[in-house]
């Protein structure tokens, strides 16, 4: 593990400790992080000669990571939504359906991207780590 690594496990422990305090704001504020990163990779990346071999299985060893994570985000988003569906203070602002048949399809919907997921994508995210595991470089080049 760098140097680097270790200091993005110090950040994120910094703002969203394992342990917490956990609330409604610490977790979409987490969920804002997870999109900005995505968005800062997406741009970092265009350059092909960017990654050398381990820099590129230590960033697709870490999305693995995080997909099997999100397996586990996943149910239990699903399972808010269905805990949604039995608040009688929500409504949903369509008005034309009661919230509880909104949140349910809501649960679906969440499930439904959960084996969608779970699928092929998550393995082949695997699999793409597995095969950058085993590149190397003769020589040091800077990444």
């Amino acid at each position: 593990m760098s140097d680097q690594d270790n200091s993005a496990y110090e950040i994120v422990e910094r703002f969203w400790p394992y342990d917490g305090p956990h609330s409604s704001d610490t977790v979409t504020d987490a969920a804002t992080a997870v999109g900005q990163l995505v968005r800062y990779m997406n741009n970092a990346t265009w350059n092909p000669r960017l990654l050398n071999g381990p820099s590129l299985y230590r960033v697709l060893s870490s999305l693995n990571s995080a997909a099997y994570g999100l397996d586990q985000l996943l149910e239990q988003l699903a399972e808010a939504a269905r805990t949604l569906a039995g608040d009688s203070t929500m409504y949903d602002d369509r008005r034309d359906r009661p919230a509880s048949a909104t949140a349910l399809e809501l649960a679906e919907a969440i499930t439904a991207a959960r084996r969608a997921f779970a699928g092929v994508p998550r393995r082949e995210v695997e699999r793409a780590a597995g095969l950058a595991c085993h590149l190397g470089h003769d020589s040091v080049r800077d990444a």
